[in-house]
């Protein structure tokens, strides 16, 4: 059985708000941000990446609990970033770390200490032919500068 949804628009903005009977509110703006609320208070903001960078970022938020962000980009999803042998960390900022992605998504968390914690897929050449080792990675930089990576 389909859940009934009621779908107004606002006349101002030009949103659409749909309301389901479970409580679900949704709102889709005209710029194709999204916002979601839940009965139980959890909201999702989905919104396009800036000007010029392909993708999505969503953020995902419930009192209580730590604040989510995810970052998508379907065009490095596409591309299945394999990172060769020899391949190395060392170099990369904080802000190439799509570039070693292997789905093209990175989840951010932030916790109340102000560490923040990102996590993505990475897959990485092995030695021979055609094998590869697919690992999640997650670098946890903390409020003092310090950074651990762990595989």
């Amino acid at each position: 059985m389909r859940l009934r949804v009621q779908t107004k628009v606002d006349p101002e903005t030009n949103a659409t708000l749909r309301i389901r009977e479970d409580g679900v509110l949704c709102v889709d703006y005209v710029d194709q941000t999204q916002y979601i609320v839940m009965p139980d208070g959890t909201s999702i903001v989905t919104k396009k990446r800036a000007e010029g960078e392909a993708g999505t970022v969503t953020f995902i938020t419930k009192e209580g609990y730590v604040p989510v962000r995810q970052t998508y980009d379907p065009v490095k999803a596409r591309a299945k970033t394999c990172i060769g042998l020899g391949g190395t960390d060392a170099l990369m900022g904080k802000d190439q770390i799509m570039e070693r992605t292997n789905s093209g998504k990175i989840s951010e968390v932030l916790l109340p200490d102000h560490t923040v914690i990102q996590s993505y897929l990475e897959k990485q050449e092995l030695p021979g032919y055609n094998q590869f080792s697919l690992n999640m990675v997650h670098i946890i930089r903390r409020a003092d500068f310090s950074v651990v990576k762990v595989r």
